[in-house]
């Protein structure tokens, strides 16, 4: 997508050890650990800057409502390295919980998909089914983060209206994932 990169390789040296160190803390492995039932692997760790198209009005891709498709169960860490504000790609998501986890599935996904909407749902549609008190969003600070599980919850970000994003992303997940053919 060209609204957002990830620039984790292109950090120096000792930022990315940083970031590690901040991904293999026992708080946070021990929070996977247990939301997962297992050890988790992390799978992703990126660090994206997303940033405002002026040619753009609306969502696409990953900015539209949707769930990753990897495994059973995922824990992310969706981190601010920048101010969020509304006009700065917040991430949204479901805050209610689903007894069905990922075999939950809205139906109505966007046809004929453009590269990268395969199984997105519109902003529309989805408001269909859940109400404006449901939904999260990821505002704040420099610091503040959230924990989602990105295969069971509906979520979408990165739609940046008139200002830069920079958010950190750590994925932990259970060995079974599809997600990458490596762990970091």
């Amino acid at each position: 997508a060209d609204y957002s990169i990830s620039f984790l390789p292109l950090l120096p040296d000792e930022v990315k050890e940083e970031i590690v160190k901040f991904a293999l803390s026992e708080k946070n492995l021990a929070t996977a650990a247990k939301y997962l039932k297992v050890l988790p692997i992390i799978k992703k760790m990126n660090v994206y800057l997303n940033i405002p198209k002026e040619d753009e009005n609306k969502e696409r891709g990953a900015q539209l409502w949707h769930k990753d498709d990897f495994g059973y169960k995922s824990l992310d860490i969706f981190l601010a390295v920048s101010d969020i504000n509304i006009n700065n790609g917040p991430i949204y998501f479901v805050k209610t919980k689903n007894k069905l986890g990922v075999f939950f599935k809205i139906k109505e996904v966007i046809k004929n998909a453009q590269p990268g909407e395969r199984n997105k749902v519109s902003l529309d549609v989805f408001s269909n089914h859940f109400k404006e008190n449901e939904i999260g969003a990821l505002i704040g600070k420099s610091g503040t983060g959230v924990f989602i599980d990105s295969f069971t919850k509906y979520h979408r970000g990165g739609f940046c209206k008139s200002e830069n994003r920079i958010m950190l992303r750590i994925s932990y997940q259970t060995p079974d994932s599809s997600r990458g053919n490596e762990a970091y």
